[in-house]
């Protein structure tokens, strides 16, 4: 009903639950972000200051199971492929970072991030954050 009205407002669920039952219905009306309550208070903060800029923010958990909903073929060598700034990128990027914010931490132009990002996103085979993120931290990427 909130994006019915306020189609812009973002949502970030704080919640003690991440189980299917839970996360599924609420992935599925586009919410930005789901924090556990049980995560420490810096990355509430986080979670909070990412989503209010307009990035997304999920707790490690439930990103955990977004890999397992899409588990499919295995993947190509594509971690072997990146470069050491891309693999800067996408850390930053499962860490529910933004491109202005992957652009301070790395000290570098928003372009800039964003042509990594489009590499990452070409050596993995995905069109989306989600996706690159949810490869890689089921790919137990280092």
């Amino acid at each position: 009903m909130l994006r019915t009205h306020s189609p812009a407002t973002q949502v970030l669920i704080l919640t003690a639950y991440h189980e299917d039952r839970e996360v599924r219905p609420l992935m599925r009306l586009g919410i930005a972000g789901y924090v556990l309550k049980d995560e420490a208070l810096d990355c509430l903060v986080q979670a909070v200051l990412t989503v209010a800029r307009g990035g997304t923010w999920f707790s490690r958990a439930v990103t955990e199971r977004f890999a397992q909903w899409s588990r499919g073929p295995d993947l190509p060598p594509w971690e072997e492929r990146l470069t050491l700034r891309e693999r800067e990128v996408l850390w930053l990027v499962i860490e529910g970072r933004t491109n202005q914010e992957i652009g301070q931490v790395l000290g570098l132009r928003d372009k800039t991030v964003a042509k990594h990002l489009s590499e990452v996103f070409t050596k993995m085979g995905v069109t989306t954050r989600v996706e690159a993120a949810v490869r890689a931290v089921r790919a137990q990427f280092r």
